[in-house]
């Protein structure tokens, strides 16, 4: 699992410590053991015991947080600590990183005092370990928020009772849940969402039905999970490269020149090519000039402090993809004879 972490000092009172999620999820989901648990937190290495029966989590998991030999992301996340003067720790992980930063959270709480009232955010995680770990996280770390995505498919899994080859691992989520019911296209619109305080609340993502039958493709089953807030995380966690933003190809070809009322007009047909070797999810462009056409199809914009921002029409509520090896037209017409141009900046 190659979830890295990183403690950013942004003012002299406040920290975040931040884990990334992965390349690969459901290689890492392959790779990691959730038929076998552990107690948790090790003994050693905390100094107030959870008292809440057997807390167990994730073999792989445990794994991954405390290492072989103590080589894990903990020993590497105290060393960063200890070097600074914290007064306040805001955790946040994504993905496979969610589940890091719960158990990096509920150890920090038992074996860092100042850390008692630390604030957590995960996105997309899975379920980390049994209902008697959830107890101990719920008691000791007490501002914590698991925001989850509409039909995102990562945080149902693993199974809450994942009994394959003779295990009798269970699994339930931390508290509180933030639940997004609904999918918003916008990154600049707060998505519709529910407020569960309690664990695996059937209003909440427990009680949505995952539409399983209709992926076909991995990328499809990870759209929701890759796509927060409207930004395709993949692309944050990379960094955006020129590389990456040349796709897909942006040719604009006049159909029409035309006056009415004295004013010319021009009828243009775009075409976006995907010639790369990923599909691209809800790309998003500027136009030059900073202005909206007369009449668009194929597009929709978004105008924020000023600057239009554009993207691909929706269809039935589902995200717009260009596969590989696709294109997707769209048409404007504009009100004057200059030239019209389209950046794709996200």
């Amino acid at each position: 699992m190659e979830a890295c972490s990183t403690l950013l000092n942004t003012f002299p009172t406040v920290n975040y410590l931040v884990f990334r999620g992965t390349d690969s999820i459901f290689n890492d989901l392959e790779d990691l053991d959730f038929v076998t648990q552990k107690n948790y937190p090790d003994p050693s290495a905390t100094s107030i015991p959870c008292t809440s029966g057997t807390p167990k989590v994730s073999s792989g998991f445990y794994d991954t947080w405390y290492g072989v030999g103590g080589g894990g992301l903990r020993s590497r996340v105290v060393d960063i600590i200890e070097q600074h003067s914290i007064d306040s720790l805001t955790i946040l992980g994504h993905s496979l990183g969610g589940a890091m930063a719960t158990l990096a959270s509920l150890d920090f709480a038992l074996s860092y005092s100042p850390y008692g009232n630390m604030t957590v955010y995960t996105y997309g995680s899975p379920r980390v370990g049994n209902e008697d770990f959830e107890v101990c996280f719920d008691s000791y770390v007490h501002s914590s928020y698991r925001v989850v995505n509409y039909e995102d498919t990562i945080p149902h899994l693993p199974l809450p009772v994942f009994n394959l080859l003779g295990a009798d691992a269970t699994y339930t989520h931390v508290s509180t849940e933030v639940w997004f019911d609904d999918y918003e296209e916008n990154p600049f619109q707060f998505p519709h969402f529910v407020v569960c305080p309690l664990t695996e609340q059937p209003n909440c993502s427990t009680g949505s039905s995952v539409p399983w039958t209709q992926f076909d493709t991995i990328d499809s089953v990870m759209l929701y999970h890759r796509s927060y807030f409207a930004f395709d995380l993949e692309t944050f966690c990379h960094g955006w490269t020129e590389t990456e933003l040349g796709h897909p190809t942006i040719s604009l070809n006049i159909t029409r020149y035309w006056i009415a009322g004295g004013f010319n007009y021009t009828n243009v047909v775009g075409t976006l090519s995907n010639d790369g070797a990923v599909d691209i999810v809800n790309p998003v462009f500027r136009s030059d000039p900073n202005i909206e056409p007369v009449s668009m199809w194929g597009l929709t914009p978004s105008t924020v402090n000023g600057t239009i921002y554009w993207r691909l029409s929706p269809v039935g509520g589902v995200t717009p993809i260009i596969p590989a090896g696709s294109e997707y037209v769209f048409a404007f017409t504009n009100n004057s004879t200059s030239s019209y141009s389209f950046t794709r900046i996200q």
